[in-house]
Order: structure tokens, then C-alpha cells, then sequence
């Protein structure tokens, strides 16, 4: 189907007529839609094999790491940077000056005459499996490195484990350390590239993290609704 595609492809830019364009738009579907068919039957597979082929499950998650640093030479300080430590330095000193700090004073008040007692939070296999599913694929990766394309393709086996994971922490109180992290990137604004001062800083966390948080905040949010917290 590949080759028909460069054919079709080929013969389109030799003439670009209607016939040649129609049959270039047919074959380019037709590749597509076996492409998606193909990569639903490989996440199937990996799903099923999960439990016995480790080797080829953490191939599949390299495979599908996302990492890019390329970051331009910067103009700080009356001088050029080109090192990575010194930008990521940079970026860092300039970030952290113009982070405004929230001081827990200048929270609204808010009435607490709520009764009822929130039930406990309980992670269910059904929901969680639910969210990630729905996960959207290009999704950035945190600094555990787990890809949405592995938690979505695999989902009802990581459901599983996941449930268990947030249900111990929750227990606990506390959560694994590469939750705690971040990677701040730098996102370019406008003006020149080179001018630390044309970029804002976005954090990537783990988005199994941020599903557990969702949870947790789904229901808290429901609770206080439920009881005209915010009224």
C-alpha cells in the first residue's frame, strides 16, 4: 500500500489533473486507514503480551519517548550563551524572578458551615481505565518518562496497577518522587528568539499524576457543590 501511495503520489506531480488528484486522495485514505487498523492490532498484541514479554513492552515506551532539547544561543546579560547548562540556567534565573508567589493570607473566605462528611475516595478500575482511554496521544511527557500511547494503549492492564498505586498513596499520604518533579519548558511568546525575556515557562508533570489528581478533585469539587460550599 506504501508503494501504491508513492506511485499515486509520482503520478500526481508528473500531472496534476483531476483523475491523478481523486486517485491520490483514494490510495492516501485507503494507506491511513490500514495504518490505524495495523497499530490497533500491535496495541492489542502489546496489551496481551504485557504480562510475559517485558523485553518488547519497555521497547515499546523508548519507542515512543519524545525528547527534544534543541534550545537557541541565548542573549543574557550582555552576553551569548550557548552551553545547555548556562541557557537552562538562564531560563531558570529569569523564571523564578518574575514567579509571583500566592500567600495562603490572600485566599477568599469561604463559608464551612457543611455538614456532611465527604466519603472516602475510592479509585475505581472502570473510571480510571475511562480517563485513560480518552487520553489524548500528543500529550507531553513527564519527568517519568511514561507515554499517554502506552498508558491508552494498554489501558485496562495499567488501570489496574494505577488504581492500586493512587489508592496506597492516597493511604499514605505521600506519592512517588518522580510525581513530585517537573520539566519547565520554555515557550516562546514573541520578539526574538535569542531574549530570555520572549519566553514563559510551562511545567510538564506526570500524567499519571495529574489523572489521580483529577479523581481526587472530581469529587472534592462535587462534594462542596453538592453542599453549597461556594454560595
Amino acid at each position: 500500500m506504501a508503494r501504491k501511495k508513492r506511485q499515486a503520489d509520482t503520478k500526481y506531480k508528473a500531472n496534476q489533473n483531476v483523475e491523478n488528484s481523486y486517485n491520490l486522495k483514494v490510495v492516501t485514505t485507503q494507506y491511513k486507514q490500514l495504518v490505524n487498523e495495523k497499530k490497533v492490532t500491535y496495541y492489542k498484541t502489546l496489551n496481551e503480551s504485557l504480562k510475559t514479554n517485558k523485553k518488547a513492552f519497555w521497547k515499546f515506551i523508548k519507542q515512543n519517548r519524545k525528547d527534544d532539547t534543541s534550545v537557541p544561543a541565548l542573549q543574557y546579560r550582555d552576553r551569548i550563551v550557548g552551553d545547555d547548562y548556562e541557557k537552562a540556567m538562564c531560563y531558570n534565573e529569569y523564571f523564578q524572578s518574575v514567579f509571583i508567589k500566592i500567600h495562603i493570607d490572600n485566599f477568599p473566605q469561604y463559608s464551612t458551615n457543611v455538614s456532611e462528611i465527604m466519603s472516602p475516595v475510592v479509585f475505581d478500575h472502570n473510571g480510571i481505565r475511562k480517563l485513560l482511554v480518552s487520553l489524548n496521544e500528543q500529550k507531553a511527557l513527564g519527568p517519568d518518562g511514561i507515554s499517554p500511547v502506552v498508558l491508552k494503549s494498554c489501558s485496562d492492564v495499567m488501570a489496574r496497577f494505577l488504581c492500586c498505586i493512587f489508592q496506597k498513596s492516597l493511604h499514605e499520604g505521600t506519592i512517588p518522587n518522580d510525581w513530585k518533579e517537573a520539566i519547565v519548558v520554555p515557550i516562546h511568546k514573541s520578539g526574538p528568539r535569542d531574549n530570555v525575556r520572549n519566553y514563559r515557562p510551562i511545567s510538564l508533570t506526570s500524567i499519571c499524576c495529574k489523572i489521580m489528581e483529577h479523581v481526587i478533585y472530581t469529587l472534592i469539587i462535587n462534594h462542596l457543590n453538592k453542599n453549597n460550599f461556594f454560595y
